[in-house]
């Protein structure tokens, strides 16, 4: 080698890559030429980072930057050789397009006679194994480690090993490399495109000169990121430069362990080069109580060399904290309540501040938590599969159906397949949503003369399936289904455009590409302008409409590099390629950042600063985690295997806690002016003893307190702490009770006085706030729109005169108990279907469909859609379907005993009795056998109260006054007899042996007590009332509209 090495050492924030800038401007300004230097990265994102810098420094497009990420470079050598042999330019082949090709291996080697040991067969078809394979395949690579040595290692694995895992791997590998070249000859993985730049580098000597010949200046940033390959990339450089190596690092500060890293490598090479080795001893970022953080943090990493350790601190102010808090719900509120205070009270914008997370899960609740606080969030790492989004996964499947259908003319899609598309985020429906959608579509089928018997999953089937304009003009509720229908019927007419096939045999006519297709099933849907409006309006709901068409805008990113990367592929390979990835796929265009809170990982978050940086989730077991990297595969044992090392287990333990250690570190040494740590202490979590290297606990404290709660920073608590104070200065009672550990020093005072005194100081304080507020726009600040200085608006009824009071007969008690709660949950007030609600409407849904059928043929109809309820594997979903079960029995016991013949099930009911309108659906009309009269049961799966209730039940009443009237559409016994209500009756599922016990019976309308056409009248006069009685009862305890009843405490008017 002809360069000179120099080697330059600094600690975080000593300015080691601002240097390497240096190092460029000082070769360009003392005369060299740009295309004399070569700096080198350790990642895109650094690469990026450094380039910019040099273009701001040296006024040249960044474009024209020789900076380099290490597999680029390694790319840029094997692209000018194609170029210079007139080969096909190659591909880089990404991590999520290695894993999907190694799924669908994994997945056609596990039949009769596959090679895989038995211990590990369970395992094959998860992410984990597949991280672990790349893994193995990348370490093998780096040191040229061929697949036939690979096996030829398997019985040298030692007493850690599992015998023949590594010969079935090595078999793997074979086919791997076969069904990558044969797919696509020039694409390469970033583990082979080092390796094999390297070996050109010192093989060709023609290529070499032509790559390295006119290099004077190399510079290698981060140099404690390199790896076994990169290095030999590096030193296979060096050889065919004739200048200066200058190599910047800190091996106390690497990140890339997981990926091969090898922190100490740079520093043991430049040193056997004989390297000058200069030490930065000035620091620029960390004032003195965060440099103490660093210090204590790099004394448990272990040492290459220390001389770096202790620059001098920047004369900066600034420190560190370490917070316990009591959920990681209260963790999660606290980091968005800090970074509030920080941006409202300390005036720090939101993009100069970060929050540095372990992970993917740990990101996406602090994520959430800080966009219900308001604080704008951009999350750089840790992201998922673009599967995992709901929108790209119901995307993906609508694209699937969609190609499938003009390769086979058949759009073929189950029942399970259209409730997942209608429950997702394109089609916007709950599971009441959809049960009121098979509602509607059984009750379409009722309306039509002759129609045959259908189920509604049949009926939703045949709407996603049928021309969309079959379900216009059928109302808004049928949206959904006209939605999903028109993206399936655009679909397919542009995967069938051309006709024919595509050119790898698969669906389509050549040159149909998937993102066309994709772009026809997503225009029809037509959901693009709404979301976006949703968007720009902000909140909740905008928050969550941005992250859907950023996953939308993903999905079609991906789909133009794939027709870009293989043109002759069809849709059907970018389904099957997109689909079985599980692993987050690359951008090759880094996203602009803006002005938000930057979510990161300590391999984002390196090279980077902000004012406030907040490190979450800092968990003993979490941070450090001590579990042994590819312990199952043994990628470390192949590496100490060709080696020659022979790593004992708590070597291997030591190396792991270092290496998180310095993770750690590089999150810790962000900040250029404030630290906060946090972690949770509950009775599952314990915080890490990292913490006590960020805030030391004081002498004969053994246990970190939990942090006393703060409250959060932001405009509804703002408020309303503004508007009580007020009341509180004016005299006003005080509080009946707070939250423990949430008093004020003189809330004590006011509780024991009850009333406050007037203090016309506060009063005019508090009371100049609100106005300021109000002023502002904060509607809540305004006391003219708080409730306990409102009147009345009106006392008229709300309804105008001659309306019809129209009811279900199932909401009559209610009214009849309490008008207000009749009134209430008539309007929106009643609380979503619980799970026994839900059971409830699955058994009704399974008994309607199949009224005759036996006890064996339910059970299998609920079987069919028990998925959506629970898995088998939970306990609580076991004991829901053994009750499930049990009702069937009962509803089979009721049914032959019950004494009457079945007529119909699931009848409309629509009919106008005494002033009011009857609507609804009626479970099973039954026939008395010998007088012909009707009899109404209604199945209930709750409980119905006690049999002295029944005469007087108003829903059996309401009934059977409906009979009477004609509401019900079924045949009479004669043509021109009027129907006669036999009596009605509560099917009691849920409880009772005997037909006694379960079938609940209200005598016929002739034979009762009780006149029930007198009492619906008078029903109907209360619902049109001007105002509504709360009569308080048992029933209150359960109330769904409690909190607006002024009959209850917590129903009162506040302020």
């Amino acid at each position: 080698m002809t360069a000179s090495v120099e080697l330059v050492l600094g600690a975080p924030g000593t300015g080691t890559s601002q240097r390497a800038v240096q190092e460029v401007i000082q070769h360009v300004t003392g005369g060299g030429r740009l295309e004399e230097v070569l700096v080198l990265a350790p990642t895109r994102a650094a690469a990026t980072d450094l380039r910019e810098r040099l273009e701001a420094e040296l006024g040249v497009a960044a474009t024209g930057m020789p900076v380099h990420s290490h597999q680029a470079f390694g790319f840029a050598v094997l692209a000018q050789r194609a170029r210079r042999e007139g080969l096909p330019a190659p591909t880089l082949l990404s991590g999520a397009d290695q894993d999907a090709v190694l799924a669908e291996l994994l997945q056609s080697s596990t039949g009769a006679g596959h090679p895989w040991p038995e211990e590990v067969v369970p395992a094959l078809g998860t992410q984990g194994f597949r991280d672990e394979l790349r893994d193995l395949f990348a370490r093998a690579v780096e040191h040229g480690v061929t697949a036939s040595e690979l096996a030829a290692l398997d019985d040298h694995q030692g007493e850690h090993g599992t015998p023949g895992l590594w010969r079935a791997a090595a078999s793997l590998m074979t086919e791997f490399e076969r069904v990558t070249a044969l797919a696509a000859p020039a694409a390469v993985d970033a583990a082979w495109v080092v390796a094999a730049a390297a070996d050109l580098l010192l093989v060709e000597d023609d290529l070499a000169t032509q790559v390295l010949g006119p290099l004077r200046l190399v510079v290698v940033d981060d140099a404690q990121e390199l790896t076994v390959g990169t290095h030999r990339l590096l030193t296979a450089a060096l050889a065919g430069v004739s200048g200066r190596a200058v190599l910047l690092g800190d091996p106390d500060a690497a990140t890339q362990g997981f990926r091969g890293a090898r922190p100490e490598l740079f520093v043991d090479w430049a040193r056997s080069q004989g390297a000058s080795v200069e030490v930065l001893e000035q620091g620029h970022r960390l004032g003195p109580g965060l440099a103490a953080v660093a210090e204590r943090i790099t004394g448990r990493v272990g040492a290459a060399t220390v001389a770096h350790r202790t620059p001098a601190p920047a004369a900066r102010r600034g420190g560190a904290e370490a917070l316990v808090l009591p959920s990681p719900h209260v963790e999660a509120v606290r980091i968005a309540t800090e970074l509030r205070r920080e941006h409202v009270l300390g005036e720090v914008p939101w993009g100069r501040m970060a929050v540095v997370v372990r992970g993917r899960a740990q990101s996406g609740r602090v994520r959430r938590a800080l966009e219900r606080a308001g604080v704008p969030v951009q999350v750089t790492g840790g992201g998922q599969p673009l599967t995992g989004h709901p929108v790209v996964s119901v995307l993906i499947d609508l694209l699937e159906a969609a190609v499938h259908a003009a390769r086979t003319g058949d759009l073929s899609v189950d029942e399970e397949r259209a409730l997942a598309w209608l429950g997702s985020p394109l089609g916007g429906l709950d599971a009441a949503g959809v049960r009121r959608l098979r509602r509607l579509l059984l009750a379409g089928v009722g309306e039509q003369e002759g129609a045959a018997p259908v189920t509604s999953g049949e009926l939703l089937v045949a709407a996603l399936t049928e021309p969309p304009e079959v379900w216009e003009g059928r109302g808004a509720e049928l949206g959904p289904l006209r939605r999903l229908a028109t993206a399936l019927t655009r679909g397919v007419e542009a995967a069938r455009r051309t006709g024919g096939r595509s050119g790898d045999g698969r669906a389509g006519g050549p040159g149909v590409t998937a993102e066309e297709v994709l772009w026809a099933v997503w225009d029809g849907l037509g959901v693009a302008d709404r979301w976006q409006r949703t968007a720009l309006e902000g909140g909740v709901a905008g928050r969550r409409a941005d992250s859907d068409l950023d996953a939308v805008m993903s999905l079609f990113a991906l789909a133009e590099q794939f027709t870009e990367r293989r043109p002759g592929a069809g849709p059907e390979v970018f389904v099957e390629t997109v689909s079985s990835s599980g692993v987050a796929r690359d951008s090759l265009v880094l996203g602009a950042r803006r002005d938000a809170v930057q979510m990161l990982t300590p391999q984002t978050a390196a090279g980077g600063q902000w004012e406030v940086v907040l490190v979450a989730g800092v968990q003993a077991g979490a941070w450090p985690d001590l579990r042994l990297r590819g312990s199952l595969l043994g990628a470390g044992r192949l590496v100490d295997l060709v080696e020659g090392r022979h790593g004992e287990l708590s070597d291997q333990i030591a190396a792991v806690r270092h290496d998180e250690t310095r993770q750690f570190l590089v999150a810790c040494t962000r900040a250029t002016r404030r630290l906060v740590v946090t972690a949770v202490r509950d009775a599952e979590e314990q915080p890490s003893p990292f913490l006590d290297l960020v805030d030391p606990l004081p002498p004969g404290v053994e246990t970190r307190p939990v942090s006393a709660w703060v409250p959060p920073l932001d405009l509804p608590t703002q408020v309303a702490r503004a508007r009580r104070e007020l009341l509180l200065a004016a005299g006003a009672p005080g509080p009946r009770a707070r939250p423990t550990g949430t008093e004020g020093p003189t809330d004590g005072a006011r509780q024991e006085r009850g009333i406050e005194q007037v203090d016309a100081s506060r009063r005019a304080a508090w009371a100049g706030e609100l106005v300021t507020l109000a002023r502002a726009g904060v509607g809540a600040a305004d006391p003219d729109r708080w409730w306990l200085g409102r009147r009345p608006s009106s006392a008229a009824p709300p309804w105008p005169e001659g309306t019809l009071a129209v009811a279900r007969p199932s909401a009559l008690g209610t009214w009849q108990d309490c008008a207000l709660k009749g009134f209430l949950t008539a309007h929106g007030g009643q609380s979503p279907a619980g799970p026994q609600q839900e059971l409830g409407i699955l058994v009704h849904d399974v008994l309607a469909d199949h009224p005759e059928a036996p006890v064996r043929e339910l059970e299998a109809a609920v079987d069919a859609q028990w998925e959506e309820f629970g898995s088998p594997e939970v306990w609580w979903s076991r004991r829901d379907r053994e009750r499930l079960s049990e009702w069937l029995r009962r509803y089979d016991t009721y049914r032959h005993e019950c004494g009457r013949e079945l007529v119909a099930t699931e009848v409309p009911l629509d009919v106008t009795v005494g002033g009011v309108r009857l609507v609804g659906r009626v479970d099973r009309v039954e026939r008395h056998p010998d007088s012909g009269a009707l009899h109404v049961a209604d199945l209930k799966s709750g409980q119905v109260g006690s049999p002295k209730e029944l005469p007087e039940n108003p829903q059996l009443g309401a009934y059977q006054v409906a009979v009477e009237a004609g509401g019900l559409q079924v045949v009479a016994p004669d043509a021109g007899t009027a129907a006669v209500s036999g009596g009605a009756s509560l099917v009691q599922l849920a409880e009772g042996q005997t037909i006694r016990t379960i079938d609940r019976r209200q005598a016929a309308l002739a034979a009762g007590e009780v006149d029930h056409a007198a009492r619906l009248q008078e029903t109907g006069r209360e619902m049109l009332a001007a105002t509504h009685l709360a009569t308080v009862g048992d029933a209150c305890r359960h109330c769904p509209v409690r909190t607006s009843c002024p009959a209850q405490p917590e129903g009162g008017q506040v302020a």
